[in-house]
């Protein structure tokens, strides 16, 4: 990266310091409804009350084949 005046390299080095503490400023992040956490948007699902993290996700979807294997079974 190339600058034209030392002055812009220094205000960029300030801004990059500045954000390189604020989490979901570099990428995009969001907070899960159901366990609180913050976490990067990969993975993630829509809900109605709210965005749901992949780990959470996954969970949800094998405690729902968990429950639908039980309801076969019987």
């Amino acid at each position: 990266m190339t600058f034209r005046l030392p002055i812009d390299e220094h205000r960029y080095r300030e801004q990059t310091e500045r954000q390189a503490s604020m989490p979901g400023v570099m990428s995009p992040t969001f907070r899960c409804v159901a366990c609180g956490r913050r976490s990067a948007m990969k993975g993630y699902k829509r809900t109605a009350a709210g965005s749901v993290c992949a780990a959470c996700n996954q969970a949800q979807e094998q405690r729902k084949a968990i429950r639908e294997a039980k309801q076969c079974s019987l």
